[in-house]
């Protein structure tokens, strides 16, 4: 399954959903939702799985587009779910999912929008 891992999560009015403040504010990516959930230390995890976990923040890192074993994509879901909250977990599922189907605000011309169907 591919991914586009650098799409930009939505807020729920359409908005980029950012963090920081001033000139450190950037928008928060599905990569950055999920390797930060990849890379949350759990209390009785074992080596294997957090090498593992490591070597799939990596893949995500790598590159825009990742192909993704289904249980890779199951896994990342399930600890989003468990780390970032609903306006992160909302965005980011629709994404794995493949079901985002809001539009994105445009700069410019008030009422613009840029279509983001998939």
């Amino acid at each position: 399954m591919k991914i586009d891992f650098s799409t930009t999560l939505l807020t729920v009015k359409g908005e980029p959903l950012t963090e920081g403040q001033g000139e450190d504010k950037k928008e928060i990516t599905l990569g950055d939702a999920s390797i930060g959930a990849l890379m949350i230390i759990e209390k009785g995890i074992k080596g294997i799985e957090k090498y593992n976990r490591y070597k799939l923040s990596e893949k995500i890192s790598s590159g825009k587009l990742v192909d993704l074993k289904v249980e890779e994509v199951a896994q990342i879901k399930k600890l989003i779910g468990e780390v970032w909250g609903p306006a992160v977990v909302g965005p980011a599922w629709d994404l794995l999912e493949k079901k985002r189907t809001r539009t994105r605000k445009k700069k410019g011309a008030k009422g613009d929008k840029e279509e983001l169907t998939l």
